[in-house]
């Protein structure tokens, strides 16, 4: 639409709005102006070119237009007046239409039911609706459908109901007020539970309910649909061994999913495409801005849609500029190196939780163990007791510590199940923390054997996003200190340069610092693996040394020697050197898994 026929339209928009005005408030200003005596004589009639073209809804967006030119507060006033006139005559329209708009069968077979946008029509459709599903679910197979259609809505009558007691809006507010007196108050079945009533001390009684319009519903609809068909079903996963997280996690993981397709998305895109369509676009909102710059005797509508076109064209040539000189690329490929870490991150949790989760059903194993000595302790107590041996207080006391061992057991049981939920999310399953987990891989010595610290830190180095990261700033600041020097012309007496060159000289120095830090993480970890090893190794050793003390409190339970506690109490502390075995072969994967996580995706934990 041209300069001339922008201004047309809303001085028309105006002189409707303002008369529209004046009818709903019963000509309280005076009567209403003849056509002919407006700004323009054409204004009715370019008024109902526009209606007809953009809706009931255009006479609001002109009115809205026709106050920024005019200047009138009441312009407001007269837009809302209009706006409430046409709602109220589309409202209308519907009820006319309601009885006879669809057929029984055809209401039944809808997903939802239908929106007319009056509050007291909808609530009678809905209800109707819901008797006719409800009537068809509970008939027999091989009913008759029409027959228990015509049945189920002769007992409700409810949409009959509705239309018959609401007369259409006429546009006149003393005559639609006086129908809205004769029409009874029909309760609200929207309401949403937070809007419900709720009494007060400075209420008076009950707080009114909060009515959904005809927009909230659809909106609700759309959300409901929307949610239904993106829903999915988890699995539910019974069992799992370490060696399939990873590929559960990267197929399942919903976040992992998610930052994959925004890579896939950023990968494939064509910037060379994107910039050709972007310049075609520029192209087109030069030559508007060139046409409009000939429109004689239109100086308010040329210089708003001038100006409105010269806001789009620049916000555009900025990101035409960005695509042209790399920076968009260069920050897509950020985003896909910090997605792909944060993929690994992610990954790397739900190992590391794997882990933890097995040294925790190792420690409720332990724990049980004590449990079973503890309760060899009291029941011996408790016959000492009975002897005489002991005071009530000292039998009070074994049993107070057997109390919180079982309250601590209680707690980690609390606690592995909360984690084995947590892991089942991270893996994409149901969440029911009943997942049983596998043993741990072991880390033989040739694994051990094959660690490399200096060929492994290259590779870590190189696939690290921190160290990438780190990069990328240190190159932003190169780009800035070039800017700045060739702002100041490379005079090194100039102060401004001065200061360029020690920024320049802090940001080299601070990624300096972040190479070493990293460097020494990584190293720490390679000994730290080492560690574990040898660790392990002697708790094997001390293991094979228990077992032969045990062996010897078998025999002397078996000679008469020693009783039977003593037997139990040897069998603990062989238990003990297991358990310490089996930790320092968790700690050993540990840290290994993490070494590897370390070379192979550059992540440190």
């Amino acid at each position: 639409m041209n300069g001339k026929r922008t201004l047309a339209l809303l001085l028309a928009v105006s002189v409707a709005t303002a008369a529209a005005a004046m009818l709903a408030e019963g000509a309280a200003n005076g009567p209403v102006p003849d056509p002919s005596d407006l700004p323009t004589a054409g204004a009715w009639q370019e008024y109902d070119d526009a209606q007809s073209e953009r809706g009931a809804g255009a006479w609001l967006d002109g009115a809205t237009d026709a106050r920024s030119v005019n200047g009138a507060d009441a312009w407001q006033d007269s837009a809302t007046d209009a706006e409430a006139f046409f709602v109220a005559s589309d409202a209308a329209t519907q009820y006319e239409s309601v009885t006879g708009q669809w057929t029984l069968a055809e209401l039944a077979s809808m997903d939802a039911p239908p929106v007319t946008g009056d509050a007291t029509t909808d609530d009678a459709l809905e209800k109707q609706w819901r008797t006719l599903r409800e009537a068809l679910e509970n008939a027999p197979p091989d009913a008759d459908t029409d027959a228990i259609l015509e049945a189920a809505a002769s007992d409700d009558g409810s949409v009959a109901a509705a239309t018959s007691n609401n007369a259409a809006p006429t546009g006149d507010a003393k005559t639609d007020s006086q129908n809205a007196a004769r029409v009874p108050e029909a309760p609200d079945s929207d309401a949403t539970p937070e809007a419900a009533a709720v009494a007060g001390p400075d209420d008076g009684g009950a707080r009114p309910e909060r009515k959904l319009d005809a927009s909230d519903r659809r909106d609700a609809q759309q959300r409901e649909r929307i949610v239904a068909s993106a829903t999915e079903t988890a699995e539910t996963l019974s069992e799992i061994s370490f060696a399939e997280v990873e590929s559960r996690a990267r197929e399942n993981n919903l976040t992992v999913r998610a930052m994959n397709e925004s890579v896939t998305g950023l990968e494939n895109m064509d910037y060379e495409k994107s910039a050709d369509d972007l310049r075609k676009v520029l192209n087109g909102l030069a030559a508007q801005q060139d046409a409009l710059g000939f429109m004689p005797n239109e100086p308010l509508a040329q210089s708003f849609a001038v100006s409105s076109l010269q806001s789009q064209y620049d916000s555009l040539y900025n990101t035409f500029e960005q695509l042209q000189d790399g920076t968009t690329r260069r920050n897509s490929q950020d985003a896909i190196e910090q997605m792909r870490n944060a993929m690994n991150q992610v990954v790397m949790g739900a190992e590391t939780l794997y882990i933890a989760l097995v040294a925790m059903s190792d420690q409720y194993g332990a724990l049980n163990r004590q449990l079973e000595s503890l309760n060899r302790t009291v029941e011996e107590m408790e016959l000492r007791y009975s002897l005489g041996q002991i005071s009530a207080l000292t039998l009070n006391q074994t049993k107070s510590g057997r109390t919180a061992l079982v309250s601590g057991m209680e707690t980690l049981a609390m606690n592995i199940k909360t984690y084995k939920m947590q892991l089942e999310n991270m893996l994409g399953a149901s969440l029911t923390g009943e997942i049983k987990l596998g043993a741990l891989p072991g880390v033989t010595e040739a694994q051990i054997a094959a660690l490399d610290a200096d060929r492994d830190f290259s590779a870590a180095h190189e696939k690290s996003y921190e160290l990438y990261a780190a990069a990328r700033t240190l190159q932003d600041a190169r780009e800035t200190f070039l800017d700045s020097a060739e702002q100041y012309h490379y005079n090194e007496n100039n102060s401004s340069y001065q200061m360029a060159q020690h920024t320049w000289t802090a940001a080299q120095d601070t990624y300096n610092v972040t190479v070493r830090g990293y460097e020494l993480k990584f190293r720490t970890l390679y000994e730290q693996v080492r560690d574990y090893y040898q660790v392990w190794n002697a708790s094997k050793d001390a293991l094979e040394t228990q077992k032969q003390l045990y062996q010897v409190s078998e025999l002397q339970y078996k000679q008469g020697n020693i009783s039977q506690n003593a037997l139990l109490s040897a069998k603990d502390s062989l238990s003990e050197k297991e358990e310490a075995v089996r930790t320092a072969a968790n700690n050993l994967f540990s840290s290994y898994n993490n070494y590897c996580w370390a070379v192979q995706s550059g992540i440190l934990n």
